[in-house]
């Protein structure tokens, strides 16, 4: 039961907002430095984001369904004329690991969401590293912990509400037991393996998963692609790994040399009926998450044809309709002018890009980040007009893709670091988690990240923003916190 105003606890301090910083970054709540491989914490918002369980599940619904719509399309286009835009964004190896039907099943995946005053829009789909899964969970355990002790709420209250939030990590345990069983009906993994690179930038998120799944029974090792050994199936150190969660990306493998030739094999061999095969999931489906996927979708609402070659649900259907803003192959001469000129109505992305390198906001056109990107990839800064004209005779990594811009108005958050207390305005998105061919579905949650740009990446700056369920919020005191696209949000508290 949520406390009354006049006897509510005094709003929490700086110093307590750098010692709940410090709980999570103890508890992993860091990045990992690539050139020195120092950990740097995440900044934390004292400002949760609020939803209602029949908002959250209602998203989750429909991010499902998008997420399965992603799969058909990716598949259906393997026989289509818009292939040979596909394959240009995949490496060699990540063509010839695109298998043929039946579609594969995917344990988890993310839709990157972005909340306007009135729904939630999807913008990407994430099916290769659809992480945060144990920083959302770290976020919101220890903003709940740090509230119950601010309020002196008993130890046990603390747990129940911890439990009633959810947990992200737990849900990727049950997917990837589910679909496991998928592929070997009636058997238990023996052992799992985590497949990531030596120095990944969240290695702390996925040593956290591999403490959790080992606390659930299942004996769990980080595997790195140069420890792998010669034989069948996946083994390292002496050990077989009969289950492998994969959190890498295949054409970093190719870009490196990292285990390049023995990993491929591997990967060739993963899933099949033999028991010497380990099942890797997710397995390589690259081309669910390139922008020309995404962009076919959007089409598929107008384009009957489309929609019936990748062979949609009315549900998938009606999901993109509510759901991904108008989206386009920027191929089409029409195109470029209407965009040229109207630079605050469109998004530039290029089709094989990730982590928001290659996306470019006219509305942004005259922002530092702006240029410094153009600088990045293109060697000089760009006018809009310029940039359109590139995007629209680029072929490089299957050209670009061409969005509607979706309104969405920064707010004020108190950001918390070990360190220091400051406030900022902040963009802040909704990622929702689901997995595709799994019934019945994990009990999956959502992400969201903050950024001082419309561009969101957590290593680039901004911070988590904790993920409550509104009872728990209540609980805490917290029931007046902000769901934006529920017309909810409200001026954060004071320091």
């Amino acid at each position: 039961m949520a406390h009354s105003e006049k006897n509510a606890a005094p709003w929490p301090s700086k110093a307590w907002g750098m010692k709940l910083a410090q709980s999570a970054a103890e508890a992993g709540l860091v990045v990992m430095e690539a050139e020195s491989g120092a950990q740097r914490p995440i900044a934390l918002s004292m400002s949760p984001m609020v939803v209602s369980e029949v908002t959250l599940q209602k998203c989750l619904k429909l991010s499902h369904h998008l997420m399965s719509a992603g799969l058909k399309m990716a598949y259906a286009l393997q026989n289509s004329s818009p292939l040979e835009r596909i394959w240009k964004a995949l490496s060699p190896l990540e063509r010839s690991l695109m298998r043929p039907r039946p579609m594969p099943v995917l344990a988890t995946t993310r839709v990157d969401c972005w909340p306007s005053a009135t729904r939630l829009w999807a913008l990407e789909l994430n099916a290769t590293i659809p992480a945060m899964q144990a920083y959302s969970d770290i976020a919101a355990a220890q903003t709940i912990a740090a509230h119950a002790q601010r309020l002196h709420l008993h130890p046990d209250t603390l747990a129940k509400l911890q439990e009633e939030n959810g947990s992200n990590a737990r849900a990727l345990w049950e997917g990837l037991l589910a679909a496991y069983a998928c592929y070997r009906p009636q058997q238990q993994p023996q052992r799992m393996g985590i497949l990531c690179r030596r120095n990944d930038a969240q290695l702390t998120e996925l040593l956290h998963l591999q403490r959790a799944f080992s606390s659930f029974g299942l004996e769990t090792d980080l595997l790195h692609p140069e420890q792998l050994e010669a034989k069948e199936g996946f083994w390292a150190k002496g050990k077989f790994y009969d289950l492998v969660y994969r959190h890498l990306f295949v054409h970093r493998l190719e870009e490196k040399r990292e285990g390049h030739a023995l990993l491929q094999y591997l990967l060739g061999k993963a899933n099949g009926e033999s028991p010497l095969c380990s099942v890797v999931l997710n397995p390589p489906v690259a081309p669910v998450e390139l922008k020309a996927t995404f962009a076919l979708l959007s089409e598929s609402v107008d384009n009957e044809a489309l929609a019936l070659l990748a062979q949609l649900s009315p549900e998938e259907r009606e999901a993109i309709a509510l759901q991904v803003p108008w989206t386009r192959l920027f191929d089409e001469k029409t195109l470029v002018e209407p965009v040229q000129q109207n630079p605050e109505r469109y998004v530039l992305k290029k089709n094989g890009s990730y982590g928001g390198k290659a996306v470019f906001i006219g509305a942004d056109r005259f922002e530092k980040d702006f240029a410094e990107r153009c600088q990045q990839l293109f060697g000089k800064p760009l006018s809009w007009e310029e940039l359109c004209q590139h995007a629209f005779e680029s072929q490089e990594d299957g050209g670009y893709v061409v969005q509607q811009a979706i309104e969405n108005s920064p707010q004020m958050h108190w950001l918390c670091t070990p360190a220091e207390v400051f406030s900022c305005p902040l963009y802040v998105d909704f990622s929702l988690y689901t997995s595709v061919g799994i019934q019945p579905l994990p009990h999956w949650g959502g992400v969201c990240r903050g950024s001082n740009s419309r561009v969101v990446n957590i290593q680039g700056g901004g911070g988590l923003v904790p993920l409550l369920r509104e009872e728990v919020a209540k609980h805490l005191q917290l029931e007046k916190g902000a769901c934006p696209f529920e017309e909810r949000a409200l001026p954060p508290h004071g320091l």
